[in-house]
């Protein structure tokens, strides 16, 4: 048995699945997105060239998700 996040998620499928259904079109028809949505941390990549000018970065948002 593995202990994996991903592993976690398939297993609890058909538990978790009308719960999340539920609480994405509630946030859908209200208008309302909880805090945690909206929260990023942003990460600068960098895509190539010289390494010291900004425009050869571009940034990555890692949501809760």
């Amino acid at each position: 048995m593995s202990c994996h996040p991903d592993y976690i998620l398939i297993e609890l499928k058909e538990v978790i699945c009308y719960p999340v259904m539920k609480i994405i079109s509630e946030s859908l028809l209200t208008g309302v997105v909880p805090d945690e949505w909206k929260t990023a941390n942003v990460t600068p990549i960098f895509k190539k060239g010289n390494r010291q000018r900004v425009e050869n970065y571009r940034p990555v948002s890692l949501t809760i998700v």
